[in-house]
């Protein structure tokens, strides 16, 4: 069973990941990241301006879409009977992230579609607010129904003015992915589990696989599994795919992207120039897509440290944000992973006291805790009496 320590760590370094990326979030060219932050990246939570081009300016350590809709998640699971219960589950989800869209830009009538009977946490509503959301993930929760693995949400709609089309081939799904990583179940069950949940709004083969992969990186990380192992083993996991064709094609490129990622990790790890060449190395010319988010992820993680100290982290974290792609939900997922796998004595103690929602992130992970790792309490054994 997980212990409640890498839950909070999984949550807050993944949130501190998000913050830290989420100022070169846009920044398309990675000679101006160097020029700005230094040859090893940005390693220091700073603010960032003009957010998703609305005018608008978020202080250090605020946290967007990839952490938000991570506590939506953690609190869906809260409300549900049988949290492995995917029934009830996806329902509970949906309306999560129909209450956290209606807030973002563009998502007001999804509160139409909102059922107003549930009674959320109180700590879940303070992670809905105005925070970047992706326009296919809007997209995908305008429709009638989520989607499945087996029948994608098919759209083609404006969202902010911009021709949007399902299935969504985007990253929104592994970046919401992790609390549901950290259930108790086989390795099997997480991969579908992930996949499942990608596809209620992002039904590409290439997203939902990718996110199923992301939730076996952080089942192994919640092992105390090493990346270089844990990469192994989630590429044995999705062979096991392969020949399914709902997941076929996703399953193609995720091996490579991972097989690739291994490559570049073992030629030269830790490069600044080689993470953001990765996805047009793989023929992307969108890094925010599934595939090329999975590929830099692996090689981030495949370039930690084995046993990383604090200023390890910020390498590592640093490495994943400072690239010309999708900065924050890298960093994100590398924080969840890393989170996972060494518990929160490896955060480093100025990210944690930058960290705006630190205190509601930490009791998400408190309340997610007391259902899927509950404290064992040791009865005292009773002593025979000639002991005393």
């Amino acid at each position: 069973m997980i212990s409640r320590d890498k839950i909070k760590g999984c949550f807050l370094l993944g949130a501190c990941g998000d913050a830290l990326g989420a100022p070169l979030e846009g920044i398309k060219d990675l000679e101006t990241i160097i020029a700005a932050h230094g040859n090893s990246g940005l390693q220091n939570i700073i603010e960032f301006k003009n957010v998703y081009d609305s005018g608008k300016d978020f202080p250090p350590g605020r946290i967007t879409d990839d952490t938000t809709m991570t506590m939506t998640t953690a609190a869906a699971m809260l409300l549900a009977k049988d949290v492995t219960d995917w029934k009830e589950l996806r329902g509970l989800l949906w309306q999560g992230y129909l209450n956290w869209g209606q807030h973002q830009e563009d998502g007001a009538p999804l509160a139409k579609k909102i059922d107003a009977s549930m009674q959320w946490p109180d700590n879940a509503k303070n992670f809905w607010f105005y925070c970047g959301a992706g326009r296919g993930t809007i997209a995908a929760l305008m429709q009638d129904e989520p989607g499945t693995v087996d029948k994608p949400l098919d759209y083609d709609c404006l969202i902010r003015g911009k021709e949007t089309k399902g299935p969504n081939p985007g990253c929104g799904g592994m970046m919401r992915v992790a609390p549901l990583a950290l259930l108790d179940l086989s390795a099997e069950k997480i991969f579908e589990l992930g996949c499942d949940s990608a596809a209620l709004t992002h039904g590409h083969p290439e997203a939902f696989v990718a996110t199923g992969a992301v939730a076996l990186l952080i089942h192994y990380a919640a092992k105390d599994v090493d990346m270089a192992e844990a990469v192994q083993k989630t590429a044995e996991v999705l062979r096991k795919y392969e020949n399914k064709p709902d997941y076929a094609a996703g399953i193609d490129k995720a091996l490579k992207a991972l097989a690739l990622a291994e490559k570049a990790a073992t030629e030269k790890p830790g490069d600044l120039q080689v993470m953001d060449r990765l996805p047009r190395e793989m023929g992307y010319d969108n890094p925010f897509l599934a595939t090329p988010v999975l590929l830099q992820t692996a090689y981030a993680l495949l370039s930690s440290p084995t046993k990383p100290d604090a200023a390890g982290i910020k390498s590592t974290l640093a490495l994943s944000v400072s690239h010309s792609g999708d900065s924050d939900s890298v960093g994100a997922i590398v924080g969840n992973v890393l989170g996972t796998r060494y518990g929160t004595n490896i955060i480093p103690k100025d990210w944690l006291s930058t960290l705006v929602q630190r205190a509601d992130i930490e009791k998400m992970a408190d309340d997610l805790s007391d259902i899927i790792a509950p404290d064992v309490k040791v009865r005292p054994r009773k002593l025979p009496k000639f002991c005393l």
